[in-house]
């Protein structure tokens, strides 16, 4: 018969005899103690120690022919089978409730026990932090294999049973700790949508580190343009971190700059860790990030520029700047504001938000007297202010009178004709020869004086 443990357990006796029984007895199989003396034999909260074969044992008098007596015993057996589930009888052999290693060590085999009738089902689930747990087998034995910095975590050995149609469950717990150089699970540049960063509120970049022990952190710049992966931070960035440790730790690096600058667009963040267990790799931010600005001089651009030359000379002027997204530069020679006299587009293409340093060239083939002065330089990309920077443009001392006139623009006809002549007692046949006769005599001086013929 089959009784769940902790039930009251009633069995009862039928015996047909003539004369009726005039003794009845039930024990347990192997035991002289006497447990009732009715039919009945009753056991309250009954206890797993108590399964086991009782007997029920029925004597009756009989009369014999020579009027003497005796006594006929007969009896029975009842197999009583107690149920229960594992309880807190579940137990780990070695017996662990702590364990360190160094990764790549052998673990050993680890066995899980416990009492059950019927027997117990085994599983074994892996607790790691918070709301994560991985399945790791369904039998009594766990094995590891060798040690790694995924073993790390809390192992639950669950122990159940079915009895008599409830579940019943018992588990115990042991802690395994990994040594193992630190490892950088995420790097991410906070915020990040797509669209600039601005240079008026600061820049985070988070990575998640596991480790154990405890780690060094180290960040750096990375740019697609630079020869070196790893770049130094300036004194604008700020690092610090949180770490919480269990079985192992986990830190939470924070990398901030304040204030941001355009010059920073295109930078992504790297960053490593170090532990007496050895170094992680260097991750780096998927996204670069992007920081847009009002144009300004470019770092070490003078302010303003003086160039010297000789009328007739080739020169060539320059200007930088810096802005995201690009800017339309234009050049205007003053006092004139409304016509620029040369310009540069940046404010369309693909390099718009992803360039940061724009030069401009305005390049003059022959400086005529009418194009010495001052030139205004502007860079706007309509965010704001306009960068501007002044380029004067002066004769230069050392020029000689015959270098600076050698290029002047060709005089007009009326004021080259000869002392006798008169424009107005000549038809246009003649005007038109004499003008054509004295450009080429103008342009043949220049040939000869400039090739040296």
């Amino acid at each position: 018969m089959w009784v769940k443990e902790g039930k009251n357990f009633t069995v009862e006796a039928y015996i047909t005899a003539n004369p009726h029984p005039m003794k009845i007895s039930w024990r347990k199989e192997g035991s002289t103690k006497l447990l009732s003396r009715n039919l009945k034999l009753s056991l309250q909260n009954i206890r797993r120690e108590q399964a086991g074969v009782y007997v029920v044992e029925a004597t009756s008098l009989r009369m014999r022919e020579n009027n003497t007596t005796e006594e006929v015993t007969g009896n029975t057996t009842v197999n009583v089978v107690v149920k229960y589930g594992p309880g807190d009888s579940v137990k780990l052999s070695p017996n662990l409730t702590t364990f360190e290693v160094d990764a790549g060590e052998p673990l050993p085999l680890i066995t899980c026990s416990a009492q059950c009738e019927p027997a117990c089902r085994y599983i074994w689930y892996q607790y790691y932090r918070t709301n994560t747990d991985r399945y790791r087998g369904s039998t009594a034995v766990l094995n590891l294999g060798n040690a790694s910095s995924s073993d790390v975590g809390i192992y639950m050995c669950r122990a159940s049973n079915n009895v008599i149609g409830d579940n019943f469950e018992g588990n115990v717990t042991f802690e395994l700790r990994v040594k193992y150089a630190p490892e950088i699970k995420s790097v991410t540049l906070n915020g990040y949508t797509g669209n600039p960063y601005s240079e008026s509120f600061p820049i985070t970049v988070t990575s998640i580190i596991r480790t154990y022990p405890n780690a060094t952190i180290t960040w750096a710049i990375s740019h697609e343009k630079s020869l070196n992966s790893f770049l130094p931070l300036d004194s604008r960035y700020s690092a610090n971190q949180t770490m919480t440790c269990t079985y192992d730790c986990e830190i939470a690096a924070i990398l901030t700059v304040f204030p941001p600058l355009c010059t920073d667009t295109g930078n992504k963040y790297s960053v490593y860790a170090t532990n007496r267990k050895g170094n992680s790799s260097i991750k780096t931010t998927h996204y670069s990030n992007t920081i847009a600005c009002t144009p300004r001089l470019a770092n070490n651009a003078p302010m303003n520029q003086t160039y010297r030359t000789c009328e007739g000379a080739e020169l060539n002027m320059t200007a930088s700047f810096v802005s995201v997204p690009g800017p339309f530069i234009s050049w205007y020679l003053l006092p004139n504001t409304r016509k620029y006299v040369h310009h540069l587009e940046g404010r369309v293409g693909p390099g718009t938000y992803t360039k940061v340093f724009y030069k401009t060239n305005y390049h003059i083939p022959v400086m005529y007297r009418h194009l010495f002065g001052t030139y205004l330089v502007e860079a706007n990309n309509f965010r704001g202010s306009i960068a501007k920077t002044y380029i004067r443009v002066l004769k230069n001392s050392s020029c000689s009178d015959e270098s600076t006139t050698a290029l002047r623009p060709v005089p007009s006809v009326a004021a080259t004709l000869p002392p006798n002549a008169s424009s107005s007692k000549m038809n246009g046949p003649a005007r038109i020869i004499m003008g054509s006769a004295i450009a080429f005599l103008v342009f043949r001086g220049y040939i000869l004086k400039n090739y040296n013929i």
